[in-house]
C-alpha cells in the first residue's frame, strides 16, 4: 500500500473504512482497490491492509493491526498464513490479538470481539461488505428500521445480529461469512481454559502475551509511541501493570469530560508519577458543532459516548498519527459483567419475548427493531452452543461487537492507532476458565496480575469512593439521561403506531 496520508488531514468522514464487493461501485476520492477474484477491496489510505498468499494459494487481505501472543513459529500474523493451508487459516486466529479483520473470496472473519466490526448487505447480484454502515447506506440506499434514541443507559448500542438498516446484517465473532457462497457459517472459536495451577498461572500467562503484544507495538516502524489512556479503575491499572513491566516506553493519558469522576482526576498523575511516566491531563474545550456531525456522519448514528463529545472537544488533536492509544476495554468478560442484570433469563424466553431483556438495562419504549435482532441473537446461541455462559457470550457479542465496535470505529476518525490489547480469543478462554466457586467477582485474575507485574501499585485505591458530590451528580446525570431517553422513545413508538 503507499505511504500514510499526512496527519490533520481535512477529510475525516469514512477514514480507516473498506468496502469489499463483486460489484462495480463509486470510491470516495485517494482510496485504493485491490482485485480478489470476482471481488474487489476498496480502502481508505489510513486503513493499515497487508496482502499475503497462502500456501494452498488463496489470497487473504488482514485489514487492522493483529499481533500474535502464543504458540506460533512467528509472531507475524501474515507470515503464519503464508505457511498455512487455507482449510487451516481460521485456526490461527485464536491466538491474535488487537483490532483486526481477515478476508478472502471465501472467507470473511472478524476479531475476538468483532471490534473491527462487519457490516453485510446483499441485494440480487451483489454483495457488499463494510465496517461502516455509513457507506452501505450510500452504496445501497436502505430505510433505518431502528428508530431508537441511544443515550447513556440502558442498551445504548443497536444490538445484532440484525443492525439498525433493513436489510443490513452485522456478523458476529463466531461467524464466518462466505461472500461467493453467501453463507454464515459457525466458527467455535472461544474455549474456556482450566487454569491448571490457579489464578498466579493465569496472570502468567496473560500478562506475558500482553507484554508480547507491546513489544511488537515497540517494533513497528511507523508507530514510535504508545500512550495508554490511564483512569483510576482496574482495567487501565492492570494494563498500566503490565506495560510497564514489560520494558516498553511509553505515556499515559487522561481526558476530561462532564461524568468523570475524582478518582479519575487524581489517581492516574499519582500512579504515573510512582515510575517517572509522563502524564497528560486534557481539559475540556469548546464543544464544536461541525465535529459532532462529522462524528455523527463517520458512524451513522451508531453510538453517544464520551468519545463522541472527546472528538468534538478536540480533545485527542494533540496526538499524532505515529501513535498507539492503548485503551483497557475486553476485561470485563472475565467478570461476570452482566449476570447480576441477566439474573433468572433464558434464552428461551428471549427468544419468546425479548422485551424481558431490554427492561433489565431501562429500555422501555421502543420499536420492536432490536427486540427482533436481539430474538435472532438468542437463537443463534441456542443452536450453537458452547461450554461458556450465555451472559458471558452477550457480553462479547452484545456489549464488545455492536457497543465497544461502534466507539472503535468512530475512534478512526483520530490520527493514532486504537488498540485493545486484551481482544484475544486465548486470553478469554483462560479469563472464562477461573474457577467460579473461587473467583466470585471475577476481578482476582486482575488484582493477581497488577500484585505479579508491579507490587506496589496494587498498593494504591482502586476507584475510591468520590465523595457526595461526585455520587450525587452521577446519579443525577443518569436519571436525566433515561427521563430524556425513554420520553423520546414513547413518543416515537406512538407515532410509529
Amino acid at each position: 500500500m503507499s505511504a500514510k496520508p499526512q496527519a490533520n488531514s481535512t477529510s475525516r468522514t469514512h477514514r480507516r473504512q473498506f468496502v469489499f464487493s463483486d460489484a462495480a461501485i463509486d470510491i470516495p476520492d485517494g482510496w485504493h482497490s485491490i482485485r480478489f477474484g470476482n471481488f474487489h477491496l476498496h480502502c481508505c489510505p489510513w486503513l493499515n491492509v497487508t496482502t499475503v498468499m497462502d500456501a494452498s494459494g488463496q489470497q487473504w487481505a488482514l485489514l487492522g493491526h493483529a499481533f500474535q501472543v502464543a504458540g506460533a513459529s512467528s509472531n507475524d500474523p501474515a507470515i503464519a498464513i503464508s505457511r498455512s493451508a487455507s482449510s487451516d487459516v481460521p485456526a490461527l486466529v485464536i491466538t491474535w490479538s488487537g483490532r483486526w479483520l481477515l478476508l478472502s473470496c471465501s472467507a470473511v472473519i472478524t476479531d475476538a470481539a468483532s471490534l473491527l466490526g462487519v457490516y453485510i448487505l446483499e441485494d440480487d447480484r451483489s454483495v457488499f461488505i463494510s465496517g461502516s454502515l455509513a457507506l452501505l447506506s450510500r452504496l445501497a440506499p436502505s430505510s433505518v428500521r431502528d428508530t431508537r434514541i441511544l443515550g447513556w443507559y440502558g442498551i445504548n448500542w443497536f444490538p445484532g445480529p440484525l443492525s439498525k438498516l433493513s436489510g443490513v446484517r452485522k456478523l458476529l465473532p463466531d461467524q464466518i461469512y462466505n461472500p461467493a457462497t453467501r453463507q454464515v457459517s459457525f466458527f467455535d472459536r472461544l474455549t474456556a481454559v482450566p487454569t491448571g495451577t490457579g489464578v498466579r498461572n493465569a496472570a502468567s500467562e496473560i500478562s506475558a502475551g500482553i507484554a508480547q503484544v507491546f513489544r511488537s507495538m515497540g517494533r513497528q516502524e511507523d508507530h514510535n509511541s504508545i500512550i495508554l489512556a490511564l483512569t483510576g479503575g482496574l482495567d487501565s491499572r492492570t494494563t498500566f501493570s503490565v506495560l510497564q513491566s514489560s520494558g516498553v516506553p511509553f505515556s499515559t493519558l487522561t481526558l476530561e469530560h462532564p461524568r468523570i469522576s475524582k478518582a479519575d482526576m487524581t489517581l492516574p498523575p499519582r500512579i504515573s508519577a510512582v515510575y517517572g511516566i509522563s502524564h497528560r491531563y486534557v481539559t475540556s474545550n469548546k464543544l464544536l458543532r461541525d465535529r459532532l456531525e462529522e462524528y455523527d456522519l463517520h458512524i451513522h448514528g451508531s453510538v453517544v459516548d464520551a468519545d463522541r463529545e472527546l472528538y468534538a472537544r478536540g480533545s485527542f488533536d494533540e496526538l499524532d498519527s505515529r501513535s498507539w492509544l492503548i485503551r483497557s476495554g475486553c476485561w470485563e468478560i472475565g467478570r461476570k459483567y452482566f449476570y447480576r442484570k441477566l439474573s433468572g433469563l433464558r434464552l428461551e424466553e428471549i427468544v419468546d419475548r425479548p422485551e424481558r431483556l431490554m427492561a433489565r438495562f431501562n429500555s422501555y419504549f421502543r420499536n420492536g427493531a432490536s427486540a427482533d435482532s436481539l430474538r435472532e441473537w438468542a437463537r443463534w446461541r441456542l443452536t450453537h452452543a458452547i461450554a461458556v455462559p450465555w451472559q458471558d457470550l452477550f457480553y462479547r457479542d452484545q456489549r464488545l461487537g455492536c457497543w465497544s465496535a461502534s466507539i472503535e470505529q468512530s475512534l478512526d476518525l483520530l490520527d493514532p492507532v486504537s488498540i485493545h490489547p486484551v481482544n484475544c480469543d486465548y486470553f478469554y478462554g483462560i479469563m472464562l476458565g477461573m474457577d467460579k466457586t473461587t473467583d466470585r467477582d471475577g476481578a482476582s485474575l486482575q488484582h493477581e496480575i497488577i500484585a505479579l507485574c508491579l507490587p506496589e501499585v496494587a498498593q494504591i485505591p482502586i476507584n475510591p469512593p468520590d465523595g457526595h458530590y461526585f455520587v450525587l451528580k452521577s446519579r443525577l446525570l443518569k436519571i436525566a439521561a433515561i427521563l430524556a431517553g425513554e420520553s423520546g422513545n414513547l413518543v416515537r413508538s406512538l407515532r410509529h403506531k
